[in-house]
């Protein structure tokens, strides 16, 4: 089977996430206090297989929201995941949270932010929303009651 340059990108990715997530999953580089930005895990479930699907990304915490982007956009299978079903699991520094993922895609309907923190709308209606117009997608997951807070 011929390799083109999507299956290439899609293999080297996968095999980058196997070995960084465990690490990543048990805390190092997350965000912290000298940082706001680092390294969590996000768990998404498959929208085709139904299977959870761990992530590592960079991402930052904002008003206890964490905020993580991708450039690759449509490509990466973690926003269309998080797309589909809202309800996603992250790992941020070692330990496991339930949150809501509102997805910023230039290919998915515009969210209501109302109920985001100042910042956070702030954020995802200046910088983000410009990110996505070139292609980006980000979300923005928000810890559930049954998970812990993320600041």
């Amino acid at each position: 089977m011929p390799s083109t340059p999507e299956t290439l990108e899609r293999a080297f990715y996968r095999a980058l996430n196997e070995f960084v997530e465990p690490w990543v999953r048990a805390g190092v580089g997350s965000p912290g206090l000298l940082s706001p930005a680092g390294l969590i895990v996000l768990e998404t479930q498959g929208r085709v297989s139904g299977v959870p699907r761990r992530t590592p990304l960079a991402g930052s915490v904002v008003e206890g929201q964490v905020i993580v982007g991708t450039v690759r956009g449509a490509r990466s299978q973690w926003v269309r995941n998080a797309a589909a079903n809202t309800a996603v699991r992250y790992w941020l520094r070692g330990r496991e949270h339930a949150g809501t993922a509102t997805v910023l895609a230039g290919w998915h309907p515009e969210p209501t932010l109302d109920g985001f923190p100042p910042l956070v709308r702030a954020l995802a209606e200046g910088p983000l929303a410009a990110a996505v117009r070139k292609g980006w997608a980000f979300a923005i997951v928000a810890p559930t009651a049954d998970g812990a807070d993320a600041s």
